[in-house]
């Protein structure tokens, strides 16, 4: 998705702009046997295997080849929909794979895909499905329930609940999850940023600071990542905004044509947002 690759395209901007350096890339395209140049997520599962969403299917490349996964009408266990926005990998080895039509299950043992996920869902006692899911560094898997509330859930463990409605919080929206120092980290496509705590999924704190650069009325697709730093960073195609998780306040917003064409160090808690080890990169 777009969303995901906005902010690696800002930062790798950014690098080359404020400090030379060499980078050694290696290009993947269609001739290579990626399904679509057009890639929308990115991940490395614990098997060394690089995993591309594209609009056009879901990609793993073993380093040498392209295997691509694609909707089959014939096949019940093929994606029901090729346009792929998220990947998941789940402590047991299991994905989620979001499409253009919701999450589905993906069993790399069985290298088959589960489209009804209704069964999982009744495990943790939900009666409906995921609009986000997130794995923290613990192996806690989160799921946002549209109309419920956020699942953690592990292997093994106790699930717990958190109900959106009895914490007054928008019950629907919710575009991202993340981790921060904090605690787990969920934004709404309103503006709103809510973190609860690891253990008792308690609300740490919530701030709206970007609801006041957001239109009333609109919703947008935000993304969040989190640097090393501890800062946190939202984005969409309106702008970046840089949350300091220190202070608890918005540190800077950029628009996107400052992000490119400027070159400045644009700083959150003292640290800039220039990166070192740059990775694979969806452009």
């Amino acid at each position: 998705m777009i969303r995901k690759s906005l902010l690696l395209l800002a930062l790798l901007f950014t690098s080359w702009i404020v400090q030379a350096q060499s980078y050694l890339f290696k290009h993947l395209e269609v001739s290579d046997g990626l399904s679509n140049n057009s890639v929308n997520t990115i991940y490395k599962d614990r098997d060394g295997f690089m995993w591309f969403g594209t609009t056009t299917g879901l990609n793993r490349y073993d380093g040498y080849t392209f295997k691509v996964y694609q909707h089959a009408e014939d096949e019940p266990g093929s994606l029901p929909d090729n346009y792929i926005t998220d990947i998941v990998e789940m402590p047991d080895g299991r994905f989620w794979i979001n499409t253009a039509r919701g999450y589905v299950l993906f069993d790399k043992e069985r290298d088959c895909f589960i489209t009804d996920v209704t069964g999982f869902m009744k495990t943790l006692e939900s009666w409906g499905v995921p609009e986000q899911v997130f794995v923290d560094r613990e192996g806690n898997t989160w799921l946002s329930v549209a109309g419920e509330g956020c699942y953690r859930y592990k292997e093994g463990g106790k699930r717990l609940f958190f109900s959106y409605m009895e914490h007054s919080l928008p019950e629907y929206g919710v575009t991202q999850m993340a981790e921060c120092s904090d605690g787990i980290l969920l934004i709404y496509n309103t503006g709103l940023l809510v973190c609860l705590d690891r253990s008792t999924l308690a609300v740490k704190w919530q701030s709206d600071e970007i609801k006041k650069y957001i239109p009333e009325g609109k919703k947008i697709e935000l993304s969040l990542f989190v640097d090393r730093d501890n800062c946190i960073w939202a984005y969409s195609l309106m702008g970046i905004w840089a949350y300091d998780c220190g202070t608890k306040r918005l540190a800077d917003r950029l628009d996107w044509y400052l992000v490119v064409t400027s070159g400045r160090n644009h700083s959150c808690g003292g640290t800039g947002y220039r990166r070192q080890n740059l990775g694979w990169k969806g452009l």
